[in-house]
């Protein structure tokens, strides 16, 4: 039975499905219930597994101030559907500058959308009005071309930023990564984070993680639209891979963590319609079906593909309604409403099935290799791919994405604003209130009088570097192994380490 929240209730419970094919019954707060019904986007089904990166060897370190660095992760690439070539598929490119809509050749009489003091929704829907039905097409997958003939850009939907600004197709880093830009604050994965119990900390963390996003996407290097500021599923079982990315597995825990980071990484306006302005826009994934492998959709419909649970639940139910909160797919899960879980007999109709049940954006090509032909079908229509480009550009208006640098704040942050020393400190002090003591046997800990002696340092993270950060990072200012840190710590004693044995191969990563 589904209830809703009720005024007064400190706890009530909600029907969420939080994995692909599972109906799951949590206990949310009204406070989550409510920021998840405002000014976030939801991520739709995944299947691919998570981001893996190179390896890099540990050097000497001295000081914090001197910094290792370790080489970037490779992206997550979308695997592509296996479509003919299409005149939509632009190449893949960064988020490029902003365009400044009081000079773009825009139609005469001038649409409104660049007036700042006419609501969001009237600013995007002028705007989107002005698109072709080829424009609108192109315009409907995370590798966005833009539309050049306004002098709008193109632009990356996908940029993540988990526990710091992050690797991914929509980040552009520095390849030295000693110079600007080439680094970003690298704050405890989220299991740690988690294990502080501190509402006031994720928040802190998040907004840190805003203003470095903000200063790259400045340096037109980051998009604004987050895709992994938040992994909002319960760690129900510890073979899960991607369990790092979370909390934990108590839903009351991972929803007061959702409210603290979706308000941190937007800002102080993020649920003030009178003041449009959002720092970024959060994306809280997987929110909709995720996670459990026997079944193949809920009900036997692709969650992307699923009116009910888009426009019923999401939208009327949850409050996800408003013109600038849009839905978005995870990679290619759009292509799987065919090639995955065979619901539909073809892309064609996989990605009218999607764009129809309320799926605005899709990460993969499947929407712009198809949707004129779903067009000429009549198995869409226009109408329904303006519906969801307006409300994609309805959260770029929010961001004041076409609005003068000199009206915004956000806008002047730059590279002085990235691992900026408050920001090191506040990594530290996360980290330092993550660990937690499981077992201390013969009281142990903490070492005493050890000086002289040799203290061994053993296992696969003994000398780590990238596995110290956790997945959907970026490159760090600076990385101390563990090995390191004992040797700094025990100073006057003999620190030797060992990998001992390890599992996947190769410890040293």
């Amino acid at each position: 039975m589904k209830r809703r929240c009720r005024e007064g209730m400190d706890v009530s419970p909600a029907t969420f499905v939080l994995s692909e094919w599972e109906v799951f019954e949590p206990r949310f707060e009204q406070t989550s219930i409510e920021a998840f019904s405002k000014d976030l986007m939801l991520l739709v089904e995944e299947d691919s597994a998570c981001c893996s990166g190179r390896t890099a060897s540990a050097a000497p370190l001295s000081s914090l101030a001197r910094f290792q660095v370790v080489p970037l992760p490779a992206a997550a690439s979308s695997r592509c559907t296996p479509n003919e070539p299409s005149p939509f598929r632009p190449s893949p490119s960064n988020t490029s500058t902003f365009p400044s809509l009081t000079v773009l050749p825009l139609p005469s009489p001038p649409i409104p959308s660049a007036i700042p003091t006419l609501d969001y929704y009237t600013r995007a829907s002028s705007l989107v009005s002005a698109f072709t039905t080829t424009e609108l097409i192109s315009n409907t997958i995370n590798y966005a071309p833009g539309v050049p003939r306004l002098g709008i850009p193109n632009y990356q939907w996908w940029t993540e930023a988990l526990h710091g600004v992050a690797g991914s197709p929509g980040v552009n880093f520095n390849p030295d990564q000693a110079g600007e830009f080439g680094s970003a604050t690298s704050f405890p994965q989220i299991i740690n984070l988690g294990a502080t119990f501190d509402d006031a900390l994720y928040r802190q963390v998040a907004s840190h993680i805003a203003n470095e996003t903000r200063a790259f996407s400045n340096a037109g290097k980051a998009g604004l639209n987050m895709y992994s500021p938040l992994n909002i599923n319960a760690f129900r079982d510890p073979r899960w891979g991607r369990g790092q990315e979370t909390v934990g597995e108590d839903p009351l825990h991972l929803s007061r963590y959702a409210v603290k980071v979706v308000h941190g990484l937007q800002g102080p306006h993020a649920q003030d319609d009178d003041k449009p302005r959002l720092s970024l826009a959060a994306t809280c994934k997987h929110y909709l079906t995720y996670e459990v492998e026997e079944w193949d959709g809920v009900e036997r419909v692709p969650p992307s593909a699923s009116k009910y649970y888009l426009e019923t639940l999401a939208r009327k139910e949850w409050g996800l309604d408003r013109h600038h909160n849009y839905l978005t797919s995870d990679c290619d899960a759009v292509a799987n409403v065919y090639d995955g879980h065979h619901y539909a007999d073809n892309y064609v109709q996989a990605a009218a099935e999607s764009i129809n049940a309320g799926t605005d954006l899709d990460c993969g090509a499947t929407y712009s290799d198809n949707l004129q032909k779903a067009l000429d079908q009549n198995l869409t229509d226009v109408r329904t791919i303006r519906r969801a480009v307006t409300r994609m550009f309805g959260s770029l208006v929010r961001l004041g994405y076409f609005d003068p640098a000199e009206s915004q704040p956000l806008r002047q942050l730059g590279w002085k604003d990235v691992n900026a020393p408050a920001a090191q400190k506040l990594a530290y002090e996360a980290a330092a209130a993550s660990i937690t003591l499981l077992k201390n046997s013969h009281s142990t800990l903490p070492l005493s009088d050890v000086k002289g002696k040799r203290v061994a340092v053993i296992g696969p993270y003994s000398n780590a570097t990238f596995a110290l950060r956790g997945n959907y990072a970026g490159p760090s200012p600076f990385v101390i192994t563990m090995t390191e840190a004992a040797q700094r710590t025990f100073s006057d004693s003999t620190v030797v380490s060992a990998n001992g044995t390890s599992i996947l191969g190769p410890c040293n990563t």
